[in-house]
């Protein structure tokens, strides 16, 4: 009997092996035996010719136009890094009070995994201009190891009300986890004092960027990318277009023009403003007090 190769066979072969078996069930004699070999033969050959005719698979890379294949060999190559961590170790999140979107997480157990730690709270206009950027690094990374941890640190009592975040959390779509940070426990871990902050820490727990306020979006990005391929994730299939920082209107700093910096009703806020530097709109005790008195300071 001849042997049946595992390639699938074409219409014509399919035909001669059923006849051979017929031939064979009806066990012809032997004058009929140059016919089964004839016809065995053919029947090899006709497998042979259907595998030859096989379609090439997609991924065979033999197949692929040789622009099409430098590319993927370049892209597959980049996943490999060898920059030596530098930076502090990633302090653990501490005094979280309660988790939305998330059960309870930690910095220990996301090893393996580029974290961005986010620091916001829900009434500064500064974190949620960032909000569209982070939902697109979140759509475009965190199947690729990207974790992000919007940390919220509640800069009023009244942000310290856990419904208050649920329903900015959804009226703003953020889908990543979110810590309550009520008591600034983590805060004051990652020795920070800005909204919005971001903390970039790479898979072995290690900080390795950091920045305050809005902007620096491709800059943030790229190193996002940089520490996913670091940690050995592919981003081939990952529109790799940075974003654009807003544009601000020129006219607002020209010549001694400056933006209105933030209006607090209140002393204690403007006393530590004065105290850092800033000019203090109302600050002093003795305004509230004496309201007709001149004082000189």
């Amino acid at each position: 009997m001849i042997a049946m190769m595992a390639s699938p066979l074409n219409l014509e072969s399919t035909a001669l092996l059923a006849t051979y078996r017929l031939m064979v069930k009806k066990r012809m004699g032997s004058k009929s035996l140059p016919i089964l070999v004839v016809l065995g033969i053919g029947l090899l050959l006709a497998a042979v010719a259907c595998s030859s005719e096989q379609e090439p698979t997609a991924t065979d890379s033999a197949t692929m136009p040789a622009t099409d294949v430098a590319m993927v060999e370049e892209c597959e190559a980049s996943t490999v890094t060898t920059d030596v961590a530098d930076g502090p170790e990633a302090p653990e999140l501490s005094g979280i009070t309660a988790w939305l979107n998330s059960p309870p997480l930690t910095i220990e157990g996301l090893r393996g995994n580029v974290v961005l730690v986010d620091f916001w709270t829900y009434t500064c206009v500064n974190c949620i201009r960032t909000f569209p950027y982070l939902r697109e690094w979140h759509a475009r990374y965190a199947d690729a190891g990207l974790v992000i941890l919007g940390v919220h640190t509640p800069e009023f009592e009244f942000e310290k009300d856990l419904e208050n975040v649920r329903n900015a959390v959804s009226e703003h779509g953020i889908v990543w986890p979110i810590p309550q940070d009520n008591d600034y426990g983590t805060f004051r871990a990652f020795e920070n004092r800005y909204w919005p902050a971001k903390f970039l820490i790479d898979k072995d727990g290690i900080i390795r960027y950091e920045h305050f306020g809005e902007g620096a979006y491709a800059k943030t990005e790229e190193m996002i990318r940089k520490l996913l391929l670091e940690a050995g994730k592919n981003l081939c299939d990952i529109d790799d277009a940075l974003p654009e920082d807003q544009v601000y209107d020129a006219s607002f700093t020209a010549g001694s023009t400056r933006p209105t910096r933030e209006l607090y009703a209140g002393t204690s806020r403007g006393q530590s403003d004065v105290f850092f530097g800033g000019g203090g709109y109302v600050f002093n005790r003795d305004f509230y007090r004496e309201t007709d008195v001149t004082q000189i300071y």
